[in-house]
Parts: structure tokens; C-alpha cells; sequence
């Protein structure tokens, strides 16, 4: 009977206990039936679909629901294709506009204002500038007062002498001189000649590479015998140096194309000596009737934005007397890859090398396979010449580095020797237009992505539809165009140098196009005759053609408008990225409801499930994604 008692007071202690415990767990409780919730509107969407749809598709539907479908397969397929190549377009654009330091125009306006042009607009507050010189007395001026104090400076704007260091720079003490200075003269051949009222004369012939004279002196020209102690410091400037010797290219002029050799005089470093040399140059007559060009070349480094500048100052001496001075600098940047953006760079390089490559093989093994059928696409031959381009350009970049080491290391071993950096500005030019070419054409291309946006394909409509009208208008207008330049060059060339020749006329006749005209200088030389050749060149150019074309291509917008809008409308780049955005709004706002209206949820699905009664939100679940689906078009809904 004692065991029976003991057995009982425990049982009814521990209901006790179990009790209390259960009455205690309601956050066990709140977790149950949220899990519940969540399982029944989980069931709720699983069965959504069975729910709203009760009969299948019939085939139109499905023909037009597959169509849309293709549709917008394709159109994904040209997003990521766009996607991919602005990626390669970025890519590019870094490369190309890392070629060109946005430094490099204020080191030329500095070099233009130094040694170029004045400054200012009274010049005679500055020395002689170079573009100013007109007559052999004035180039010698110029050398002597203007260049030989800036590149060979000896003190301060104050007075302060210069220590021996610090006279390596050029005059504003920012630009450190690579080597000497050095003058390049290039000759042509005496010839005897017959001229009527003249029996025997002597004649120069015009220059040419193949006719220069390329006789050796021992000093002056054509003197038999030699005179140490007249030239004992311009010696070598009498005597011939090919181009090869000098690492010296070909230069287009003024008035023809001028060898990479010729007479050098090198300046030295030191501020006397040139000052000798020079001397001696003037009194030896060492510019003659003979001279048709004197080159002024030297090149100077900037460490604080890593460019070097090679300048070239083209000093053309014509058979009709005068000179013609022609200003050339290249800021060329040799150190590509410094600090970590060049670093950033250097990687961007080598993906667009490989990426180069592998599209050279693609399309080259695309040809072999396609044959005669791959050149009939235009755009795949538009790519092709993308890709050769690049190919070339990772050529011309690679010798462009080679080169650049040659000479860096030449300069490393003399100092004191004048090392030509030419070579180097001509690649740094040709490699930047190629790029320059390579970027407009990969700009471009990206037309071919967007050919199936709605407005690209109205103006290529527009422009194909009337191609034949316009050729129509061109032919026309070049007829008219090629008339008055020739008309202007034949009135005007002996006076005005916006007409000396048929290109210059045609390159004044575009500017009077877009509103920039010398109707002035016109006047000035031909009064009467220019007012007429003027008022009939805008009436017969700007108004008649110009108005004809404008026609043209107003009847073809409206021919192709009327076209596209009898037409079904496809489905297009823009309505794939409002679709990706509206899907990916219901996403978020599924995700992160408003707290009101969830907690009235949530109280109302543990009212639901705490009665047991499921069958309620699976209801009413039901109803709120029909009435959604009745809200779409081309949806059948069966609710």
C-alpha cells in the first residue's frame, strides 16, 4: 500500500511538471504554426498552375506563344552579345587613350609659345619665333636668339646662375634635354642649263630623294682644297650622311618629301659651342642657293608626366626664293606601364592580344569552311577588317616597343652623342591611327547589335530606301562642288593661299559649306567678279542641292514610317530589359512586403491553421494568382 502511494505521488508530480512546461511553450507554439504557414502556401503554389488551367492550349495560342518565345531567346542572345563586346570596346578605349596623354597639348602650347609663336599679340616685345621667320638672316636669328637660350640656358629669369646640373634642362627648367641639338640640311644638284635671253645659266632642279646631291666637302661647297682652322669645329657639316646611319626617316613638306640623311651639324650640350659652330655655319655659307630644306631636331623629357618630345622644325628653302616653316612635335610617352594603372593596362593588353588572336583563327577557319558564302555578309566582312586591324596593331605595338628600347639604350651609352627619336614619334604617330581608326570602326559595330532597336532600323530603312535618289543628289553636288574649287583655284591662287592649290580650294569650299567663308579675302583680291562667284555658289550649293537632298530623305522617313506601322511589332531589346526589371521588382517586393500587411497575414494563417482550416488559404491563394493571370494578355485562365 506504501509503494502504491509513492507510485501515485510521483505520477501527479510529474504531470505537474509536464503541464507547466507545456502551458510555458508558447514560443514553440508561434514556431509550429509558422512553419505550418509556410508548408501551406508552399502546397498553395505547387498547385497554382493545375488550379488556373484547366484545358490545353490550342495551336494558334501556342504559335504565337512559341514565336514570342524564339523571340526572346534571340533577343537574350543580343544582350549578352552586347554586353561582351562593350566589355572589348572598354577594353580598347583604355588601351587607345592611354597612347595619348592628355598632357601632351599643354607641353606643345608651351613649346608653341617658346620657340613657335608669340605669346602675345605684339610680338615685338619677344624675340624672333620661329613660324615668323621668312628670309635665311631670320633663320640664322632665330637659331642664335630664340633656340640656343632655351635649349642651352645658363641662369634663372632672375639672373641666378645655373649649376651644371640644372643647364642639362631646357630654359623653364621643367623639360630635361636628351642629347644635343642637331641641324640636318638636305641639297640639290647644280645643274648648267640653257634658257631663252639667258645662253648659260645655272639651274637647280626641284628635290628629290633619288636626285639629292650627295657630294662630300672638305669645306664650304665645291672648294678644291681645305682649311682647317675656317671649319675646325663644323668639319662633319660638310659631308654626306645616308639615313641609315642616322636612324633617319622620310618627312613630307611643303613643297615635296625630304630624305631621312643629309648634312648634319650637331650643337653639342654646352652653350659655347654651339654658339662656335653656328658661327662658323654663317660664315661659310653653309645655307646656299643649293638648300632646300634645314631640319632643327632635339628631343627633351618630361619626368613629372613621363613623356618625351621629339621636335622637328622644317625650314623649307624653295627654287622661287623665300622660306616655308613647318612646326612638327610629337609627345610621345615611352614608359607605357608605370604605377598601378599601368599595371591595369599591361593586363588589358595582353587580353586584347589574345582575344585578337582568337578571333584572327576563328575567322580564318570560318573562311576555309564557308568559303565564297562568308564574304557575302557584310558584317562579317566588317568584323574581319576589325580584327585584322587589331592584329596589325598588336604588330605595330610590339615594334614600336622594340624600336624604343634600341634607342633608350643607344642614349644610355652616349650621352653626349645626339640620338635620333624620329623613328619612334613616326611609329607612336602610325600606331595611333590605327587606333584611332580601329576605335571608330569598333564604335560603329555596335550597330549591328542594335540593328534591332526600332529607331536604328528606321534610319537604315530611311537611308537604304532612298539610295538611289541620294546617289542621284551626290552625283550632282560633286559635279557642282568640284566646279567651284576649280573656279576659285583658277580666280583666286595667285592671291589668296585659301586657294593656292585644288585641294586647299576644296578644303575652303567644305568650310563655306558649314558656315565658315573668306568672303573678305575675296573681295579684297577680285571686287566685282568675287561677289558673283560667291551668290552663285550659295544659290546653286546650299539652297538648290542642298534643299533637293533634304526633300529626299523627307519622302523615304515617311515611305519607311508608313512601312513599319503596317507591320507587327517584334519584340526588341527594351522590352527585354522592362521585362528583366519588372521581374526583378516582383522579386524584391515578394521578398520584402510591407510589415503591415505581413503580420495581417501572418495573423490570419495561424487563425487558419491553428482551426485547421487549410483548405481556406489554399482558397484564397487560388484567387489572388487567377485574378492576377486574368491581368496578363495571351494568358487563358480556367479559375
Amino acid at each position: 500500500m506504501q509503494i502504491l502511494l509513492q507510485v501515485i505521488a510521483v505520477a501527479v508530480f510529474l504531470s505537474i511538471i509536464t503541464k507547466k512546461s507545456l502551458d510555458d511553450s508558447k514560443y514553440e507554439t508561434t514556431k509550429l504554426l509558422e512553419q505550418s504557414q509556410t508548408r501551406a502556401l508552399a502546397f498553395a503554389r505547387d498547385t497554382k498552375n493545375i488550379a488556373c488551367y484547366g484545358k490545353p492550349y490550342d495551336e494558334q495560342t501556342l504559335e504565337n506563344m512559341k514565336r514570342k518565345r524564339l523571340q526572346e531567346l534571340r533577343v537574350k542572345s543580343i544582350l549578352v552579345e552586347l554586353l561582351l563586346y562593350v566589355c572589348f570596346l572598354a577594353i580598347l578605349y583604355f588601351i587607345s587613350y592611354n597612347n595619348r596623354d592628355f598632357n601632351s597639348y599643354h607641353i606643345t602650347r608651351h613649346l608653341n609659345n617658346q620657340l613657335l609663336q608669340s605669346p602675345t599679340k605684339n610680338s615685338s616685345f619677344h624675340t624672333l619665333r620661329y613660324l615668323n621667320v621668312r628670309s635665311t638672316e631670320y633663320f640664322y636669328d632665330w637659331l642664335r636668339n630664340t633656340l640656343i637660350p632655351f635649349v642651352f640656358p645658363l641662369t634663372w629669369y632672375n639672373g641666378q646662375a645655373l649649376n651644371s646640373f640644372e643647364r642639362q634642362n631646357t630654359k623653364d627648367q621643367a623639360n630635361y634635354r636628351l642629347g644635343p641639338v642637331r641641324l640636318r640640311q638636305l641639297r640639290v644638284k647644280e645643274t648648267k642649263c640653257s634658257i631663252p635671253l639667258i645662253l648659260d645659266a645655272t639651274c637647280y632642279a626641284d628635290y628629290g630623294i633619288p636626285t639629292e646631291d650627295e657630294r662630300s666637302n672638305c669645306q664650304s661647297w665645291g672648294l678644291p682644297f681645305c682649311d682647317v682652322t675656317k671649319t675646325r669645329w663644323s668639319s662633319k657639316a660638310w659631308q654626306f650622311t645616308s639615313a641609315t646611319d642616322i636612324w633617319g626617316v622620310p618627312t613630307i613638306g611643303l613643297q615635296g618629301t625630304y630624305g631621312g640623311g643629309g648634312y648634319v651639324a650637331d650643337l653639342g650640350i654646352h652653350r659655347t659651342y654651339a654658339n662656335v659652330m653656328l658661327d662658323e655655319l654663317y660664315n661659310n655659307l653653309w645655307i646656299d642657293r643649293q638648300t632646300r630644306a634645314v631640319f632643327v631636331e632635339f628631343t627633351q623629357y618630361n619626368s613629372n608626366a613621363n613623356l618625351f618630345t621629339f621636335v622637328s622644325l622644317m625650314t623649307e628653302f624653295p627654287q622661287t626664293g623665300g622660306v616655308l616653316t613647318t612646326a612638327h612635335v610629337y609627345p610621345l610617352r615611352v614608359y607605357q606601364h608605370v604605377g598601378n594603372f599601368g599595371v591595369f593596362i599591361f593586363l588589358c593588353e595582353i587580353v586584347l592580344m589574345i582575344c585578337a588572336l582568337a578571333f584572327f583563327v576563328y575567322f580564318v577557319v570560318q573562311i576555309v569552311k564557308h568559303k565564297k558564302a562568308f564574304f557575302r555578309d557584310t558584317w562579317r566582312l566588317f568584323d574581319l577588317v576589325i580584327v585584322v586591324l587589331t592584329v596589325v596593331g598588336v604588330a605595330m605595338y610590339l615594334t614600336r616597343m622594340l624600336f624604343t628600347s634600341w634607342t633608350i639604350t643607344k642614349f644610355t651609352d652616349q650621352k653626349l652623342k645626339f640620338v635620333n627619336f624620329g623613328h619612334i614619334a613616326l611609329w607612336d604617330e602610325v600606331l595611333n591611327a590605327f587606333l584611332s581608326f580601329l576605335v571608330f570602326l569598333s564604335t560603329i559595330r555596335i550597330l549591328r547589335v542594335l540593328n534591332y532597336s526600332r529607331s536604328i532600323t528606321h534610319l537604315a530603312g530611311v537611308l537604304s530606301n532612298a539610295r538611289r535618289n541620294l546617289l542621284g543628289c551626290f552625283f550632282m553636288f560633286a559635279l557642282i562642288f568640284i566646279a567651284y574649287a576649280g573656279f576659285g583655284y583658277l580666280l583666286f591662287g595667285s592671291d589668296l593661299e585659301t586657294y593656292k592649290n585644288m585641294f586647299v580650294s576644296i578644303t575652303t569650299i567644305v568650310n563655306s559649306l558649314v558656315g565658315r567663308n573668306s568672303l573678305h579675302g575675296l573681295i579684297m583680291a577680285r571686287p566685282v567678279i568675287a561677289e558673283f562667284y560667291y551668290f552663285t555658289f550659295v544659290t546653286f550649293v546650299i539652297w538648290i542641292v542642298m534643299t533637293m537632298m533634304c526633300a529626299t530623305l523627307n519622302r523615304s522617313i515617311r515611305e519607311i514610317r508608313n512601312k513599319i506601322e503596317s507591320h507587327e511589332r517584334m519584340y526588341e531589346i527594351d522590352d527585354l530589359l522592362h521585362d528583366l526589371l519588372k521581374d526583378f521588382w516582383h522579386k524584391i517586393h515578394f521578398k520584402l512586403p510591407s510589415v503591415s500587411k505581413a503580420t495581417h497575414e501572418l495573423r490570419r494563417t495561424i487563425t487558419s491553421v491553428t482551426s485547421g482550416d487549410v483548405s481556406l488559404i489554399l482558397q484564397e491563394f487560388e484567387e489572388d494568382s487567377c485574378s492576377e493571370d486574368e491581368q496578363e494578355p495571351n494568358t487563358i485562365s480556367n479559375c
